[in-house]
């Protein structure tokens, strides 16, 4: 299984559906039986939130190798809500940002622990959710982040976000009702 994650304006409450499209063909995800179609009966995959954190998890393992396009839509009025993202599949799994010729940004970007998410006294804050925004995107409405983790037990990235080298980016560490949202800018 793969999880495919959005955190979106950090606000609870939206009906968000995804879209998965086969770059080679145009054919989409059809969330019924599983296979893609031209005209599928059901393209609409529901996201599953919890205080502002939407996921939806797709088992990868029957998909042809190559790229897929992943868009983001409000089921309520039934326009995109997030930029749309491509993943790329091969052997059944999805592959890590760097392959698609990106930066890998994690706790360790900028120096040892320097993206580390701990309180004021130093003590690690685990189960928060890292957002990862381009700088001239942060905040936008309409927008979305670049990628999402959470933190560990020791407060370090569950895993890294691959971003275009190049770039400022906001990092925004969150967890609700605790901490943040608390944010560092990087370049890359």
């Amino acid at each position: 299984m793969a999880d495919v994650n959005f955190v979106l304006d950090q606000t609870p409450g939206k009906s968000l559906f995804l879209t998965l499209t086969r770059t080679v063909d145009g054919y989409v995800y059809d969330y019924s039986d599983g296979t893609f179609k031209e005209i599928p009966i059901d393209d609409e995959i529901p996201l599953v939130e919890n205080i502002g954190v939407y996921t939806v998890s797709v088992d990868f393992t029957g998909f042809a190798d190559g790229e897929y396009l992943v868009e983001c839509f409000d089921t309520v009025y039934g326009f995109p809500y997030a930029n749309a993202r491509t993943l790329r599949v091969q052997n059944g799994t999805t592959l890590e940002d760097d392959t698609l010729g990106n930066i890998q940004v994690n706790e360790n970007t900028g120096g040892i622990d320097n993206l580390r998410y701990v309180d004021p006294n130093g003590n690690s804050i685990a189960g928060a959710v890292i957002s990862v925004w381009a700088e001239d995107e942060y905040g936008q409405t309409g927008t979305a982040p670049r990628g999402i983790t959470q933190t560990d037990a020791d407060g370090r990235w569950v895993s890294a976000v691959g971003v275009p080298a190049g770039g400022s980016y906001r990092i925004v560490f969150h967890k609700p009702s605790f901490f943040g949202p608390d944010v560092a800018t990087v370049v890359v």
